[in-house]
């Protein structure tokens, strides 16, 4: 008797708790669009409510509305609390007589778990929606060729089978191009564009992918590649590494009619002048100073009809931060300031397992709002600090071992906004054994041997001698 009492019991909390299949995954932009949260069905019972789970940190469950049949239809009775979150008010209602919820061009704000509950009988869930938030955002005030560019792209919630990518064109975007760089900080993706070129505009989107598949995507940035200065000046943000570019266009037009162009540099570290780094004559030649960058500056395209041409410099050092002014008739007509960031390790040279490892992120420069984080490569911030004149650097102690090895990060933010990531390798030689030790260890490792051997031959020995 008790035995049957038991599994009834198991029985009724089985149901009740598998009462629902598991959360419908749904999608939206923020701020774009209607959501129906379906509930036909729901439709079998007599009483229904609607409650609501935010994802943003508040845990507690909000019930929205009770849901009644009223002739060939639905009423709804929404609760006080639901009616007192204005901006929840404006976005949700109910869709015609049914009762299915209509949510109105849904902000960032309302994802969460919406569940369909049972209110008569036993108190069970009967359908459940997971509603995912995505905010794609692009953070620049210039759009021309050279300068920098962050995309960022947030998802409310980031469960296990979902992962966010950035798309250029209908590709997925993987680290590393040789334009582009990425980096996930929690639930964002940001895109860190510092140069592109060959085309008059490239296409980037943000794409959510669930096990693998993509079952959403948001808006489609179009980034022009525009080349011609209307006296916009700008900040590039450079890592001193083999892949890092630089490209400066120097042009001016005047009615269609080209003036002689200069390029200029002056650098932080220096009290000298700025030095004259390329020039155009006015007569279709171009001359380039190689006194600080060598063989690291070129000329990447020149455009005798309009008088333009762009500098090239790859790869980018640190000691490459300074001002570039690009002059018409000894006129200044723009101003680019180039900030650069760099990666050293203290000791430099390859160490032994359980040796501390210094990493040092530096910035040639500090302007306002600007920061530096280490990310490990599980991507969490192991170090963090805000910067200013005198602190334009960030250390970071590791000790050489297991959790210690990998892959590490230097995020340079400027008004929260990452505009430089650096990866450094972090290897180490694992500690080897002296000589003798080793002969040691192999003579012991021998003599077990031999020993074990002679112990079973005579145990054998014996059991033989007693039969």
């Amino acid at each position: 008797m008790l035995v049957g009492l038991n599994i009834s019991l198991l029985t009724f909390l089985f149901q009740s708790v598998m009462a629902h299949e598991s959360p419908s995954n749904l999608y939206f932009l923020d701020d774009t669009g209607d959501i129906i949260l379906n509930g036909s069905d729901c439709e079998r019972h007599e009483t229904i409510s609607w409650e609501w789970k935010p994802h943003s940190g508040q845990q507690t469950t909000r019930h929205l509305g009770t849901f009644y049949r009223e002739g060939e239809g639905w009423k709804v009775h929404w609760s006080k609390e639901y009616s007192n979150f204005e901006y929840i008010y404006n976005k949700i209602s109910q869709d015609s007589n049914t009762l299915s919820l209509r949510i109105t061009r849904p902000e960032f704000e309302l994802a969460g778990l919406f569940s369909c509950r049972q209110k008569e009988a036993s108190d069970k869930i009967l359908k459940q929606y997971e509603v995912f938030g995505i905010k794609d955002q692009f953070h620049s005030q210039h759009r021309v060729s050279g300068s920098d560019i962050t995309l960022s792209c947030s998802i409310s919630r980031l469960s296990d089978s979902v992962s966010l990518h950035w798309k250029h064109g209908d590709s997925i975007l993987y680290n590393r191009q040789n334009f582009a760089d990425q980096i996930q900080l929690n639930n964002t993706l940001y895109l860190i564009i510092s140069y592109v070129g060959g085309k008059k505009y490239y296409q980037f989107m943000c794409a959510v992918q669930e096990d693998g598949i993509v079952v959403f995507t948001g808006n489609r940035y179009t980034y022009p590649v525009r080349s011609f200065i209307f006296w916009d000046d700008y900040t590039c943000y450079r890592s001193s590494t083999v892949h890092s570019e630089l490209h400066l266009t120097c042009s001016y037009m005047y009615f269609w009619r080209p003036r002689p162009t200069a390029l200029f540099w002056k650098s932080y570290r220096s009290a000298n002048q700025a030095r004259q780094i390329a020039s155009d004559s006015g007569q279709q030649h171009i001359e380039l100073n190689q006194t600080h960058f060598e063989n690291r500056i070129n000329l990447t395209g020149i455009y005798d009809i309009f008088g333009m041409f762009t500098a090239h410099i790859v790869p980018v050092l640190f000691d490459d931060a300074g001002d570039y002014t690009c002059t018409a008739n000894a006129v200044t007509v723009q101003t680019i300031k180039l900030i650069t960031v760099k990666v050293t390790a203290e000791p430099s040279e390859a160490v032994t397992e359980g040796d501390n490892v210094i990493l040092i992120c530096s910035v040639s420069e500090v302007t306002e709002s600007m920061r530096l984080a280490w990310i490990n490569s599980d991507g969490k911030t192991v170090g963090e600090k805000t910067l200013n004149v005198e602190e334009e650097s960030l250390s970071l102690i590791i000790q050489t071992d297991d959790r210690g090895r990998g892959n590490w990060r230097c995020v340079l933010f400027h008004q929260d906004t990452p505009k430089v990531v650096i990866p450094y390798n972090l290897e180490y030689k694992v500690k080897t054994r002296p000589l003798l030790d080793m002969w040691i260890l192999a003579l012991s490792s021998y003599l077990v041997v031999k020993l074990s051997t002679a112990i079973g031959l005579i145990c054998h020995a014996r059991r033989l001698s007693r039969m």
